[in-house]
């Protein structure tokens, strides 16, 4: 029959084949403590787990849970036939070979991920999708949502780019800064 995990919340137990996530895998909860998420396995098919529901199956789960500060939106990445999904609030957006670097504005009305395409990197947000760029990362948000931040590799340069305009390239950067008055 072989050994099975429990979560165990708010005196539930919930039993899965292996929880999947982390070293040791442990749940998230978001930074109210009101919700909570972890990554399983049952059978061959691998799920996240938001609240004590199980979402869609998948062959693999990646980034995530990720949840917004107030515990409102919940995005995680999830793959199925080798095509990456990003998960925003149970709706899947699609197409795509990795998901990365999610986060959500300090509000939750915003949201920004990595996406992969084969070599190409983009980054998505909740109205647009920019790129293609060689690599992207570290998207962040200002404190108020207002601007968003990102950094991107291209013609063997680091450059950051702020509220879409891009900085001169460098060897390297560091991430990007808003203070809290942005």
């Amino acid at each position: 029959m072989g050994t099975r995990s429990a979560v165990v919340l708010d005196g539930t137990v919930r039993e899965y084949d292996a929880i999947t996530a982390g070293n040791p895998p442990v749940p998230y909860f978001s930074a109210n403590g009101q919700r909570c998420g972890y990554s399983i396995r049952d059978g061959k098919n691998k799920h996240i787990v938001i609240d004590g529901e199980k979402g869609p199956a998948y062959d693999l789960t990646g980034t995530g849970p990720v949840f917004s500060n107030d515990g409102r939106h919940v995005a995680y990445a999830g793959y199925r036939n080798d095509t990456a999904y990003a998960v925003i609030d149970g709706i899947e957006h699609g197409g795509w070979t990795g998901i990365e670097d999610m986060v959500f504005s300090e509000d939750g009305t915003r949201y920004a991920y990595v996406a992969k395409r084969n070599y190409d990197s983009y980054l998505i947000t909740e109205v647009e999708e920019l790129g293609p760029f060689k690599h992207v990362w570290n998207p962040s948000f200002s404190p108020d949502g207002s601007r968003l931040s990102y950094l991107v590799h291209e013609d063997s340069l680091v450059h950051a780019i702020v509220d879409s305009v891009k900085s001169p390239g460098y060897a390297d950067v560091g991430p990007v800064l808003f203070s809290p008055d942005n």
